[in-house]
Formats: C-alpha cells, sequence, structure tokens
C-alpha cells in the first residue's frame, strides 16, 4: 500500500505549502541538528532504533535490560538525549534525500504508521492495565473482606479450642478418679471372692468326690447298656439277613412272572397288529366296493337319464313331424284324390 493511500494527510500538506517549502523547514532543522551535534557530540552510529514491536517483546526487552545504580541516571538521560537527537538527525535527512530525490516521504510515513501504532498499542495497554487495576482493587476488597471474616472465624475457633482443652483436662482428671475408684471396687470384690473360695473348698472337695462316685457308677451302667444293645443289634442283623434273603427270592420269583406276563402281551400285541392290518385291509377292500357300487350306480342313473331324455326328444319330434307334417306324416292337398284313393285301396283288398 502506498503512503498516500495511507497517510492523505502528507500530501494535503505537500499541495498546500508546497514542496520547496518543506525541503526549506527540513534543512533548517537539520542545521540546528548539526550545530547541536557539534556541541553534545554524537555519533551517527549511536542512535535511537525505532521499530515496530509488539507489547510482549517490549516487556521482555525491558526485563532482560541490566539495572543501572541511582547515580548514573543522568548519565543515562544525556546519553538517551544523544540517541534520540542522532535519531531524529537521521530521520529528517532521509526524508530531506527522499522528497529531493523521488517527491516522496515513505521513510517518514513509515516512522509515522510506527509511532501510530506503538501509541495504539500504548492506549490499549493502558486500557487493559486499568481495568485490571480494578479488577485487582475489587479482588483486594474481597480479600480483606474474607481476610477479616477468617480472623473473626479464627478467633471463635481459638476461643473453641481453648474450650474444649479445658473439657479434655477435666474429663482427664474426671477418668483418673473413677479409674481410682474402680481399682479400689475390683480390689475389694477380689478380696472377698477369695475369701468365698476359701470357705467353700472344702465343700468342693466333697462334691468332687460324690460326683466321681456317680461317675463310676454312670460307666457301669453305660458298659452293661452297651453290651445288650450290641446283642440287640446282633439279632437285628440276623434278622436282616433273613429277611434280605426271603426278599430276594420273592423278588425272583415276581420277576419270573412279569417276565411270563410280558411275554404273553407280546404275543397277544403281536396278534392284535396282525387283526388290525386285516381290518384295514378288509376295510380298504369294503370301501372299494363301496365306491364301486357307487360308480356303477352313477352310471346307471346317467343311462336311465339319458334314456329318458332320448325317450323325451323321440316323443318330441314325433309330435313336431306329426304336427308339421314332415315324413310319412305328410297331409295330402286334394282331399277327392284322397277318398278315391281310398276307395281303390278298398277296392284292392276285397279283390
Amino acid at each position: 500500500m502506498s503512503n498516500k493511500a495511507t497517510y492523505p494527510v502528507l500530501d494535503d500538506f505537500y499541495s498546500l505549502i508546497g514542496k520547496q517549502v518543506v525541503l526549506n523547514v527540513l534543512q533548517e532543522n537539520l542545521d540546528k541538528l548539526t550545530i547541536l551535534q557539534y556541541v553534545n557530540g554524537w555519533t551517527e552510529d549511536d542512535q535511537t532504533v525505532v521499530e515496530y514491536t509488539t507489547v510482549e517483546e517490549q516487556c521482555q526487552v525491558i526485563k532482560n535490560d541490566d539495572v543501572l545504580p541511582p547515580n548514573s541516571k543522568d548519565e543515562v538521560d544525556l546519553l538517551d538525549f544523544r540517541r534520540d537527537c542522532s535519531f531524529i538527525q537521521s530521520t529528517i535527512q532521509k526524508t530531506y534525500d527522499e522528497i529531493q530525490s523521488f517527491g516522496t516521504s515513505e521513510t517518514l510515513s513509515n516512522l509515522i504508521g510506527i509511532f501510530h501504532k506503538l501509541e495504539k498499542e500504548q492506549q490499549e495497554l493502558l486500557e487493559d492495565t486499568k481495568k485490571k487495576e480494578e479488577k485487582f482493587l475489587a479482588l483486594q476488597l474481597s480479600y480483606h473482606g474474607d481476610r477479616m471474616t477468617f480472623k473473626k472465624e479464627n478467633e471463635q475457633m481459638t476461643v473453641n479450642i481453648g474450650n474444649l482443652k479445658d473439657e479434655i483436662k477435666d474429663f482427664e482428671e474426671e477418668a483418673i478418679l473413677k479409674k481410682n475408684y474402680v481399682q479400689a471396687w475390683q480390689n475389694a470384690k477380689m478380696e472377698m471372692n477369695i475369701s468365698k473360695i476359701n470357705s467353700t473348698t472344702g465343700q468342693v472337695h466333697n462334691s468332687i468326690k460324690t460326683k466321681q462316685t456317680e461317675y463310676e457308677n454312670e460307666e457301669r451302667i453305660h458298659l452293661e447298656i452297651q453290651n445288650i444293645f450290641h446283642e440287640f443289634e446282633l439279632d437285628i442283623q440276623k434278622q436282616i439277613v433273613h429277611w434280605k434273603l426271603k426278599h430276594e427270592r420273592e423278588v425272583q420269583i415276581l420277576e419270573n412272572k412279569i417276565k411270563k406276563i410280558k411275554e404273553a402281551k407280546d404275543a397277544q400285541q403281536e396278534q392284535t397288529e396282525q387283526m388290525i392290518k386285516k381290518y384295514i385291509q378288509r376295510k380298504d377292500e369294503m370301501t372299494a366296493y363301496e365306491a364301486y357300487k357307487l360308480e356303477q350306480e352313477k352310471k346307471r342313473l346317467e343311462n336311465e337319464r339319458k334314456n329318458k331324455a332320448a325317450t323325451k326328444i323321440q316323443a318330441w319330434w314325433r309330435g313336431v313331424m306329426v304336427r308339421k307334417g314332415f315324413g310319412k306324416y305328410k297331409k295330402k292337398k286334394d282331399r277327392k284324390n284322397k277318398k278315391q284313393k281310398t276307395k281303390n285301396n278298398r277296392k284292392n283288398i276285397e279283390k
């Protein structure tokens, strides 16, 4: 994009005051800067570099710069002043040469564009910083409020902890008293139990002897009962063997009977199957014969129907022939000839 399209103000400026006037103004400023250069002694190599950099890059440059000691501030300001003057002198010289040679101011336009971009980004950065400061203040107020609330809660918790410590201390003292009381009560109870045990030891020995005698009697009775049950068990086993043999014999007899009955049943079933087959065969024959008789009856009825129809047709046709005078039933036209013929026939018959 050309400088005229980007910055139309310069073109308007040139058209109003003229190219030569601009060159004269630039030449005058160059002369002044040359005098300042002679006085302050800066060089063209050491000058401020103006180029477009983002805010992040500027922050990174500032972060990487070394921090100067406080007593060198004047020297740094003087150095920056010399660099700025050198940059301005170089820029005016380039603009002067460009206008004089080509009639354009692209270098100055680009520089102005960079300044506009930097100014715009700085303005946006300031607005963003202002918003963040407001947000920071709000967060700080919220932090102070939360801090006061936490402080009050902490104080309350401290009071509660102190109360709990007092309660724990009272509980420990009460527990020690109860422990001593229980220990004394257990000692007294143990002494009383020991005295009871000593007084009942003789009774226990007598009871043990009595129980031992009873146990011996029970053991003897148990042996006798065990012998009786053993004999009873032998008798039962003998009876079991007897009944088992009897059961086997009866089972064998029943199995033989079942076998015979099964054989008779199989024979009867085979005979029944043969009779069923014969019955089915006879039934099929009867069914076929009945079908044959039915077919013959149908044929007879059909022939009878046809004969009756033929008879009716013949009778009808004979009636038609008689009425119409067809064939041998044809009528004669001359009655006289008929009568004469009849007479002749009679005469012939008489002869």
